[in-house]
């Protein structure tokens, strides 16, 4: 039961996070150059390779913020 909650939450921080400016802003870089290697693909097409980098993005975001909570969590037991 924890695992699961566990991992729901991880889902809806990296859901959040992929919507974040960092992410969206990596989404937009590799859309805008997928368009121009392959302009005559299809916009679905395109944007799979934008989400993809966006979840990327907020896979490190979410890393990074875990090891920021765990540090604090051993500053705070070692206080």
């Amino acid at each position: 039961m924890a695992r699961r909650i566990r991992d729901e939450h991880r889902e809806s921080a990296l859901r959040r996070l992929a919507r974040s400016e960092p992410a969206s802003a990596e989404a937009g870089v590799v859309y805008a150059a997928y368009r121009r290697r392959h302009p005559r693909r299809l916009k679905v097409d395109t944007e799979r390779p934008a989400q993809e980098a966006a979840l990327r993005v907020a896979q490190v975001l979410l890393s990074g913020l875990l090891e920021e909570l765990e540090a604090a969590r051993r500053r705070g037991s070692a206080a």
